[in-house]
């Protein structure tokens, strides 16, 4: 049984590798922020028909903020879209933590 697409809409830093791994665990195909060496919410926005990364996986996260919402509702209908958030102090620190691990 095919699954519905998930889209997590949210930007990175708002538990996206915890839900990837929640999701992993219920027999979802994820794609975190980068799959095949493609950026998942680029390819929305090319509307080029590199697809094959978004059929080959169920659910997307990281990222999800750049993602062109019209064109994938409009090319999965029965895909679910949800915004995933986080208070905005902690998540400024967690993206200064990431930018500096990043640097190194």
């Amino acid at each position: 049984e095919a699954l519905d697409k998930l889209f997590f809409v949210g930007p990175m830093k708002t538990g996206t590798t915890t839900l990837s791994q929640m999701l992993k665990k219920k027999g979802y195909s994820t794609c975190h922020g980068e799959c095949n060496g493609l950026n998942w919410a680029t390819v929305t926005r090319s509307h080029a028909n590199q697809r094959s990364i978004l059929s080959q996986h169920d659910a997307f996260m990281d990222h999800g903020d750049h993602a062109d919402y019209v064109w994938l509702a409009s090319q999965y209908p029965t895909s679910r879209f949800i915004l995933n958030t986080r208070r905005l102090k902690t998540w400024l620190v967690s993206r200064a933590d990431h930018a500096r691990r990043s640097r190194v």
